[in-house]
């Protein structure tokens, strides 16, 4: 894989199928960010079907989560890993929930490509704020 923006997009499938469960927020989600955010200007949405394949062929071999987060990170230049880090945490985030897995890979992923501890806690905690649901007691 060589293209960033086919790199954004694994990072973000796997962020989403981290807990084995890939819920209709995580693909709105994404589909949002391949829609309106610049860094995917000009890019073939037809190859995304094809890219998320890959990314789970390449999941399923030995030692495939660490292969395929060698790979994202090899495709983006290191300007883009904070992005990274910050489209896949948004992916997590989406559905309301931060499952046990989702923090691994999130950990995994702010480790592999080198994110500012404190960085990643402002993310964590915009996350948590842009997407908190509001309890219905306080509605009515």
């Amino acid at each position: 894989m060589n293209d960033p923006r086919e790199a954004l997009v694994q990072l973000m499938v796997m962020a989403s199928a981290a807990d084995r469960e890939v819920a209709d927020p995580e693909l709105d989600t994404i589909g949002a960010a391949v829609n309106t955010l610049p860094i995917f200007d000009g890019f073939d949405l037809s190859s995304m079907t094809a890219g998320a394949a890959r990314c789970q062929e390449m999941l399923r071999r030995p030692g495939g989560l660490d292969l395929a987060l060698d790979a994202v990170k090899a495709a983006l230049p290191p300007d883009l890993r904070t992005t990274a880090y910050v489209l896949a945490a948004d992916v997590v985030a989406s559905d309301g929930w931060r499952r046990k897995e989702e923090r691994r890979l999130l950990k995994l992923i702010a480790e592999r490509f080198e994110i500012d501890p404190a960085f990643v806690s402002a993310v964590s905690q915009t996350g948590a704020a842009r997407y908190a649901k509001l309890d219905a007691a306080l509605v009515s």
